[in-house]
């Protein structure tokens, strides 16, 4: 990113997991907590995640795998719930940062950066949007601006990102990344090996790969979750035991891409 004189707020968006709970203020005191002092600040840094995302892909019971029905913005693409989840962090920051950050959008004062996905764009969008805005107001030439102001979302190709995806342009980090990973997929799977076979096989998997298996399912699940559709299968009780709709469940990713 670059650095640009005079700049105050600088939001980045990543695609790599889902955005977490929103902070809301609900007293005067809290409210006031989350208001940013204009003389004491001097630059902020905001790294925010994308918002809920439709599945990676779908497991064979799945009772939503019906992407027309359900996930018509496509598979790992921004939901609406996810859309609303920035609009509302928008609105928040504007809250904080108000006073600080001026009203009216200038290049020399805010600068947001997205990886080049679909759904950290689309969550960039909706969370400048909010930030943003305000009553229409008749500027010198007597124009009618509108309710929110245009503002430039910053990407470059995914494949030369240096900023957020480093897996792509570090041969090392890919080295040791598949050392840990082999080794820590291999202690995980020893130690759950039952409840791992239980969910592919109930997920309707016909193979052994019982680890890839449940990572599918839990992904499902949480998307499921997170867009407040009914958990009907007959996987749902015993992951709610090993708490499989946490976002940090498993803590590997199984995915070899984004």
């Amino acid at each position: 990113m670059s650095k640009l004189p005079g700049l105050r707020v600088a939001l980045l968006l990543f695609a790599l997991s889902y955005h977490e709970k929103l902070p809301t203020a609900k007293s005067e005191d809290s409210q006031k907590e989350h208001t940013a002092s204009k003389e004491t600040l001097r630059l902020v840094q905001i790294i925010i995640r994308h918002g809920a995302r439709a599945p990676i892909g779908r497991f064979p019971n799945d009772p939503y795998k019906n992407q027309t029905l359900y996930w018509p913005e496509g598979w790992s693409e921004l939901t609406q719930v996810g859309f609303h989840q920035h609009l509302e962090l928008g609105k928040y920051l504007r809250k904080r940062y108000d006073g600080f950050l001026p009203q009216k959008y200038s290049k020399f004062d805010f600068q947001c950066d997205s990886t080049d996905v679909d759904r950290a764009i689309q969550s960039a969008e909706a969370n400048v949007a909010a930030l943003y805005k305000f009553p229409p107001i008749v500027t010198e030439l007597g124009f009618l601006e509108p309710i929110w102001q245009f503002v430039p979302i910053h990407t470059i190709p995914f494949s030369s990102d240096t900023l957020f995806n480093n897996k792509g342009n570090c041969p090392r980090y890919l080295t040791l990344f598949r050392d840990v990973y082999s080794l820590t997929v291999q202690q995980y799977s020893m130690q759950n090996a039952e409840f791992l076979h239980f969910v592919s096989k109930n997920g309707g998997f016909d193979n052994k790969e019982d680890f890839g298996n449940s990572m599918k399912v839990q992904d499902s699940l949480l998307t499921e979750v997170k867009k407040y559709l009914q958990l009907v299968s007959s996987i749902t009780s015993v992951c709610r035991e090993k708490n499989c709709f946490s976002e940090n469940y498993g803590e590997v990713d199984y995915r070899t891409e984004y």
